[in-house]
């Protein structure tokens, strides 16, 4: 049996195996996301989602009941994305270091390897509507799901989805352009 709530309830293993996989369903968008945010290809994505599941179905006794699944999930998806990325130097990753920690809600000191996509990303977060910016952080900082921002701003879910996909391609293109633009520059 595994506790997962801090001895105060026991689960079987079927209990645990299915509260695992509503959550991971609920979430698996989320997390997907934003994996493909960071990596530009669809096959180290799936690579990556794939590696992650693993090690939220392994760390799931760790998980705490009652917080947020889609955060935590997030954040071994995050360490997931580090480890890929290291592993394969020469891959194309857009975002490194505080990008991951940025789309997270997190700050951390930019390496010098990321200089470069910080200010891309930067030109490009400035780029955005004000309404635009506003819906990243009140997802990204706030913690809010699309379903929450939706209801807080009195609109579809699905109209959110479609609103925030946008955002987010119009972010990768623009910041995939700008890379592009200043390595063909030299």
């Amino acid at each position: 049996m595994s506790d997962l709530d801090s001895g105060k309830t026991k689960y079987s293993d079927k209990e645990r195996s299915d509260l695992f996989f509503k959550l991971f369903m609920a979430n698996q968008k989320r997390i997907y996301s934003y994996i493909l945010m960071l990596v530009p290809n669809c096959n180290d994505a799936d690579e990556i989602m794939q590696e992650a599941s693993a090690v939220m179905w392994q760390k799931f006794d760790e998980f705490e009941q009652g917080t947020n699944f889609g955060a935590w999930a997030v954040s071994i998806a995050r360490f997931e994305v580090l480890n890929y990325t290291r592993k394969r130097k020469n891959s194309h990753v857009l975002f490194t270091g505080d990008m991951l920690d940025l789309f997270a809600g997190r700050a951390e000191t930019v390496s010098g390897e990321s200089d470069e996509r910080m200010k891309a990303v930067q030109k490009c977060l400035e780029k955005l509507s004000k309404k635009d910016r506003r819906l990243l952080q009140m997802h990204y900082e706030g913690g809010l799901t699309i379903k929450g921002i939706a209801q807080s701003l009195d609109r579809s879910v699905q109209g959110m989805y479609k609103v925030m996909n946008r955002i987010h391609n119009s972010l990768i293109k623009c910041v995939r352009w700008r890379l592009v633009s200043e390595d063909s520059a030299c």
